[in-house]
């Protein structure tokens, strides 16, 4: 690396401090501690990400890991008193809209969190993104994890229709009872596209999350999908180091066994043991 793209500490904490003050409030850092994953706090961890996840399909799975990062800091701004509510029209007062909404249903008959407990838990969130998102701008790292971990929550978000104009022809409607849903790329054109990035990079991280997505479709039924994917992997694999490990996902895949995965919060809420 070149020293003159170099920082020192100072300058970096300069830097810092200057992103922090254009949030008109005090910093906000994400949580790395426990004290918000236990149990006592998991399900209104799970109802704010259920949230988030929904603004992600409202916004045709546009949304970027930084979106959401910037939205909840400036929901925990608000919560502390130190900036009024964004606009539910925007990107990241949406964010925020569907989670108090998800946290009303919730709370709703039983005592509510205090304040802090409530920003402690969108910090803890921010943790999340901070360890699944990648250096990219649009990076979708933290949306495409919890996009997989709803799937298997049995989580399922569609868009409705939106009234048209009494002018629209009514034949463009769908059958009643029916709702357009959210194009979501298709799970064998995901998962090549992951393993093909692992191919190029050899990363760690990238292998992490191509492994991560073979369990996620194997835990679903979809065995087949995998080993079919991994086969057409290996023709564009040459080191016997990553053929080995395509080979190891595929075996598992026939037996019905998928690749060990980090567990998580989530995890730990649907049963997922760390193996």
């Amino acid at each position: 690396m070149s020293r003159r793209n170099r920082l020192s500490r100072d300058q970096k904490r300069h830097q810092k401090l200057a992103k922090q003050s254009t949030k008109g409030g005090s910093p906000v850092a994400a949580y790395q501690g426990n004290t918000y994953r236990s149990e006592k706090f998991v399900k209104v961890i799970f109802e704010a990400e259920v949230g988030i996840h929904e603004a992600d399909v409202v916004n045709q799975n546009g949304l970027s890991d930084r979106e959401v990062f910037e939205a909840l800091e400036d929901f925990i701004l608000e919560l502390r008193g130190e900036r009024p509510p964004v606009s539910e029209d925007e990107p990241g007062g949406l964010v925020a809209f569907l989670i108090k909404g998800h946290w009303r249903d919730l709370f709703a008959g039983r005592p509510r969190p205090s304040a802090d407990d409530l920003t402690g838990c969108l910090q803890t969130i921010l943790a999340s993104i901070d360890h699944w998102t990648t250096r990219a701008q649009a990076s979708r790292g933290y949306l495409d994890y919890l996009r997989k971990f709803m799937k298997k929550a049995g989580v399922r978000c569609r868009l409705e229709k939106s009234t048209r104009s009494e002018e629209t022809d009514a034949e463009d409607d769908p059958p009643e009872g029916e709702h357009e849903e959210t194009p979501v790329q298709d799970d064998g054109d995901q998962l090549c596209a992951l393993g093909q990035a692992w191919l190029k990079s050899r990363a760690p991280k990238d292998f992490e999350e191509f492994r991560a997505e073979c369990g996620f479709l194997v835990d679903s039924g979809d065995a087949n999908l995998v080993i079919d994917v991994c086969e057409e992997l290996r023709e564009e694999a040459h080191d016997p180091l990553l053929l080995g490990e395509l080979q190891k996902i595929i075996a598992g895949a026939e037996q019905g066994e998928s690749p060990a995965l980090k567990q998580s919060w989530l995890g730990w809420l649907l049963g997922r043991p760390a193996r």
